[in-house]
């Protein structure tokens, strides 16, 4: 959905009541009782209120699971019309000026069913970084669950790629658990779209981006697992970063199924449902592939103006994701797309990971090939690349500057 709707209207419209009255009443009273409730205690709570009513209990968690489809919390242009909305998590808040650890709060950026994500300055170090606290379901683990999880968030903190959002830490102070990350000024490549293409230079530009710092992620055996449009930004110069490696899987070969059970559990076991590959829309162990389907999800939507996959509850989703083909993007964007981009994008989304790209530098290298072989266009005389994205209009297509700070 476009950032900001959905969640700016009432919980009961997120999706169609077509049930009789007193069921959808019924619904609504679960749902609206298990906001209340941090994300870790929902199951049990659902499981007890719905009393054995499966079909019930499902309407409910495709209502939870779409309600959570929000944009990233790193930055305040998108949570500004959403956080408002957004269930409260039952997590410690802090207030501007109070501090924690070494880090004094200097605005709260967002928060919800995942926790809250806070602008605050190092004290020691003089910079501006972003807290986010983890969610219960990490807090609550066993010492040795949260052992490995510091581990695995240590090695991806030792990312070094420029499209990566650096993470510098993982602590704790004052009972509260939370990520210490690069903070990011820019906009999320939801807030760019906006319903409407961007120009095939641009959207290849952003793409190659995420493919390289994927590509550099997967040779550290780093799964990211929720690629999607919230959790790319791009700043004013065109460099987009990933954000939320701290939460990524890291894929270890001969893991014992109890830990392969743990590590699932943190995070987002199936991704967001629109950008989730079929096998991890399934539940089942996923591999590098799935980052490649979402990417291609990604650079769809970049493309056409909206979601390969669409559906009116989470579940539908799921089920456009394992059975449907979506539509070519020459005939969404209403205009001719080079046959070579299409084809790149038709094999990301495959259904079956053996049929996708087998390596994510593969799909960056042949982006790289189209991007070669577009024809030459003026551009626009702008030098901010967000300000070229600020008309919402479908036609004509914005004009960006394309000078500085992108990896082609």
């Amino acid at each position: 959905m476009e950032h900001g709707q959905g969640l700016a209207a009432s919980r009961t419209n997120q999706i169609e009541p077509r049930m009789i009255p007193d069921r959808w009443q019924e619904i609504k009273r679960i749902f609206d009782a298990a906001l209340e409730r941090a994300p870790g205690e929902r199951p049990s709570y659902l499981i007890d209120a719905c009393d054995g009513d499966d079909d019930l209990r499902r309407e409910v968690e495709s209502l939870l699971a779409s309600f959570d489809e929000a944009p990233s919390f790193m930055q305040q242009p998108a949570v500004a019309e959403v956080a408002d909305q957004i269930a409260a998590s039952q997590v410690r808040t802090f207030s501007k000026g109070e501090m924690v650890a070494h880090y004094r709060i200097i605005s709260e950026l967002g928060t919800g069913g995942q926790g809250a994500v806070y602008k605050a300055l190092d004290t020691k170090l003089g910079r501006t970084v972003a807290l986010k606290l983890l969610p219960p379901e990490v807090t609550a683990l066993d010492d040795t669950s949260r052992k490995r999880f510091r581990r695995e968030a240590q090695l991806a903190s030792s990312l070094d790629h420029p499209n990566i959002c650096t993470v510098h830490d993982l602590t704790e102070a004052d009972g509260v658990s939370f990520i210490v990350m690069q903070f990011v000024a820019g906009r999320n490549v939801r807030q760019l779209v906006k319903g409407r293409p961007l120009k095939i230079r641009s959207a290849l530009k952003i793409a190659i981006q995420v493919c390289d710092a994927l590509s550099v992620a997967h040779s550290s055996g780093i799964i990211h697992r929720d690629i999607k449009a919230q959790n790319i930004i791009v700043s004013e110069n065109g460099q987009a970063k990933i954000l939320d490696f701290g939460l990524a899987k890291l894929a270890r070969e001969g893991d014992n199924a109890k830990d392969q059970t743990e590590l699932t559990a943190l995070g987002s076991p199936y991704g967001t449902p629109t950008y989730a590959a079929p096998e991890q829309s399934r539940g089942e162990k996923v591999d590098r592939r799935a980052d490649i389907f979402s990417t291609g999800v990604l650079l769809y939507e970049m493309l056409s103006g909206t979601w390969p996959f669409r559906g009116k509850t989470a579940i539908d989703v799921r089920h456009a994701v394992l059975h449907d083909t979506p539509e070519p993007i020459s005939e969404k964007r209403g205009g001719s797309v080079p046959a070579k981009l299409e084809a790149i994008v038709t094999r990301a989304l495959s259904k079956e990971p053996a049929r996708r790209y087998q390596q994510m530098s593969r799909m960056r290298d042949e982006l790289i090939e189209v991007l070669r072989e577009l024809p030459e266009s003026k551009e626009s005389s702008t030098n901010n690349f967000l300000e070229a994205f600020k008309p919402a209009k479908l036609h004509p297509l914005p004009r960006l500057n394309w000078k500085t700070g992108l990896a082609c």
